[in-house]
């Protein structure tokens, strides 16, 4: 019996460490970084993540305080193409749903996607500290997964944050990433991050980069332009290595975009926000070279509609409806989605553009199946 015994704990602790070795493959590394003298985060939160999305290699939670949460798959947008990608001489197409990305690779003239900023400003604390971001106001609204923004975060790590509040784990979600990696602006007196509001577009230059850990090659040289009809545009001047063979063990390596909603709620008396990511954008690895250039299209998206007639009529690949309780148009799934589901919309939206003049005050003939 003792024997038995013995081996039956033998077993469970091959078990334990083989889960536990597979499991570290859904994890990715959420990093921290500062914010800018004198942002405030919401340090009282206890702010935490969830994905909700299909892909199997990422970070299920991660959280300020240290409180990791498993991830559920309750509801989620593909972050894969739609659609098998188009290949055209030296131009990959794919539709994402959000948007449509054309990678060129070679295109003819590479200086029409990129700007000039050389009398452009940057921002000692960029160069000067290690995994830093600063806030910057823009002077038109950007429309990003059909949110306008005004408010953004440069990071020195290769990527703009999108946070709708800030915190300081920046990498998880909300992004706007041309090569998030683990970039050191402190290796280099040369490295440089100017950016400039032009009015109608808005342009970030990662200059002279070096990673930290493989800081050996020639620097990075890239640029990403946010044009005020939401059009984004990745341009690399200089990408020394393949961007699959950065390291990853300290810093995630992002190509992309991704959106996120939070929904707070409060338990002994303890504020808690989580973060839901609800997409994510991924451009291949493969693509990104020096001379390359991607552009990213928006698509019609629900929360851009501002009536219930556009709202239901108008040709995009969402499910929308038109909520009267909250005045909005949306699937379910966007920044808004706690007043989505708190005013009960995902059973009593219109998804008949009849219904359009019926009164926000009899909810009994709105009611939908859910």
């Amino acid at each position: 019996m003792a024997t038995l015994y013995s081996m039956n704990i033998k077993i469970a602790v091959l078990l334990h460490v083989f889960v536990c070795s597979q499991l570290k493959f859904t994890y990715e590394k959420d990093v921290f970084h500062t914010l800018q003298n004198g942002e405030s985060t919401d340090d009282e939160i206890i702010t935490s993540f969830k994905r909700h999305h299909m892909l199997k290699k990422r970070q299920i939670s991660n959280s300020s305080s240290g409180i990791f949460r498993t991830a559920d798959n309750q509801d989620f947008n593909k972050t894969k193409s739609n659609e098998t990608p188009q290949y055209t001489g030296n131009v990959v197409i794919e539709n994402h749903g959000y948007y449509t990305s054309k990678v060129i690779t070679k295109p003819p003239d590479f200086n029409e996607y990129w700007v000039d900023l050389n009398n452009a400003k940057g921002h000692e604390d960029l160069v000067k500290e290690y995994r830093k971001a600063i806030r910057v106001n823009l002077n038109f609204e950007f429309r990003f997964y059909g949110n306008n923004v005004t408010k953004i975060y440069i990071a020195n790590s290769g990527f703009l944050s999108m946070a709708q509040f800030p915190h300081q784990y920046l990498t998880a979600t909300q992004y706007i990433a041309p090569l998030m990696a683990n970039f050191d602006p402190t290796i280099s007196e040369g490295s440089n991050i100017f950016y400039k509001d032009f009015g109608d577009r808005f342009v970030v230059e990662w200059k002279n980069l070096y990673l930290q850990d493989k800081n050996d090659t020639t620097p990075f040289h890239f640029q990403t332009t946010l044009h005020a009809n939401g059009t984004i545009y990745f341009a690399y001047k200089q990408i020394p290595v393949e961007v699959s063979e950065i390291d990853t063990n300290n810093h995630p390596v992002k190509v992309g975009v991704s959106d996120a909603y939070y929904m707070d709620f409060t338990r002994q008396g303890v504020k808690r926000r989580t973060i839901y990511e609800y997409n994510r954008l991924e451009i291949d690895f493969k693509l990104v070279r020096s001379g390359t250039v991607v552009i990213l299209i928006p698509l019609k998206t629900c929360n851009i509609a501002k009536d219930c007639t556009t709202c239901l009529t108008q040709d995009d690949s969402f499910d929308c409806k038109w909520c009267p309780m909250v005045g909005r148009c949306s699937d379910g799934l966007d920044w808004l989605r706690q007043e989505w589901l708190d005013q009960d919309c995902d059973r009593k939206a219109f998804d008949d553009s009849g219904k359009c003049n019926i009164s926000a005050k009899e909810p009994e003939n709105n009611t939908l199946s859910s």
